[in-house]
């Protein structure tokens, strides 16, 4: 016997966030592992499922290492009716992956020619059904004043007995997007309390597939209830550099039209390149999380969780500084 009140209470406690932001090779797998990982640093159970025919969400552990006939993908899920948490790996402490696979879109076939727009849905309800609820304690260091990457413990390394063990229960879920949602996109934009969470590139392309972005999304619920629609909630320049005065002014821009979701944006940081080089994928959180795309990280993941504190030691540029400051004097102040 299915247990609604259950379900509900356990969709009230996930937060289901889309990376999405209408163009590949902006940062959203990027920014996927790394608050994803300073997520599961802080405590918090997150998943993460890949939905890209380039898996490199799914890098973060060796698949290699699962038994093949337990080696399972978002395709099974899909397809084969395969539960979440069959395909759901522990890459860290805290912290699992649904993969994908290169051959992914087979399984958007499947949805369109079986119309299932609803097969995630589905599935995600079945999910909630199999999970605890969340404890109701807050997490330590939301009572913090201030907040350090120094005050969150390491990640422990997994036996890879461990990595297939699957979560009691989750708090987030982090849905890495393909540049084009297309049909499996769609499905799972239907999801209850979804969050789109968007990191932008300061160039004319990015910007362009950035703004047609938020108009599908509107075309596409225009007739749900508000409650059914996705919502846009955090937006963030990402691989920003200061050097020409273009950069300056779409900056600004979009600072103006999303000030009351805009989120500090994360620099361009040799660090963050270098995280690419390594396989299996690591976050910048184990390879220098006091640099500064890894404080920027980490000050974003927790915001994102709704940490209201200062941090100990401020990462924001003088330059974006004096953007904010110039944006708010040309909106007549500040919440204008």
């Amino acid at each position: 016997m299915v247990d609604l009140q259950k379900i509900v209470k356990q969709i009230n406690g996930i937060r289901n966030i889309y990376m999405w932001s209408g163009k590949g090779g902006v940062g959203k797998t990027t920014a996927a592992i790394n608050l994803a990982t300073w997520l599961a640093a802080s405590g918090r159970k997150v998943a993460v499922v890949d939905t890209d025919s380039h898996p490199n969400t799914s890098s973060l552990k060796d698949m290699s290492k699962v038994r093949e006939d337990r080696r399972y993908t978002l395709s099974d899920v899909i397809q084969r009716e395969k539960p979440f948490l069959d395909a759901m790996y522990q890459v860290r402490n805290g912290l699992y992956v649904v993969p994908s696979e290169t051959n992914i879109e087979v399984a958007k076939t499947h949805i369109i020619i079986n119309e299932a727009q609803d097969v995630l849905l589905d599935r995600f309800y079945a999910l909630m059904a199999q999970l605890a609820p969340p404890p109701e304690d807050p997490p330590f260091w939301q009572e913090k004043t201030y907040l350090a990457p120094h005050h969150l413990p390491p990640l422990a390394e997994l036996s890879d007995l461990e990595m297939q063990a699957p979560p009691a229960y989750l708090e987030y879920i982090i849905w890495d997007f393909a540049a084009e949602p297309g049909a499996l996109g769609k499905a799972i934009l239907r999801l209850p309390k979804g969050e789109i969470w968007s990191p932008v590139l300061l160039e004319p392309y990015p910007l362009l597939a950035f703004a047609q972005m938020k108009q599908q999304t509107t075309q596409m619920f225009q007739y749900h209830p508000v409650e059914r629609r996705p919502v846009l909630k955090g937006v963030f320049p990402f691989m920003l550099t200061h050097k020409t005065e273009k950069v300056t002014e779409e900056f600004a821009k979009l600072y103006l039209a999303h000030q009351d979701i805009f989120m500090h944006p994360i620099h361009n940081d040799d660090k963050v390149a270098a995280t690419q080089d390594y396989y299996p994928a690591q976050s910048i959180y184990e390879v220098d999380q006091t640099s500064r795309a890894g404080r920027e990280f980490f000050e974003l993941a927790m915001r994102l969780d709704g940490y209201q504190g200062s941090f100990g030691k401020k990462t924001h540029c003088p330059h974006c500084e004096a953007i904010y400051e110039w944006a708010r004097q040309q909106s007549g102040g500040e919440g204008a």
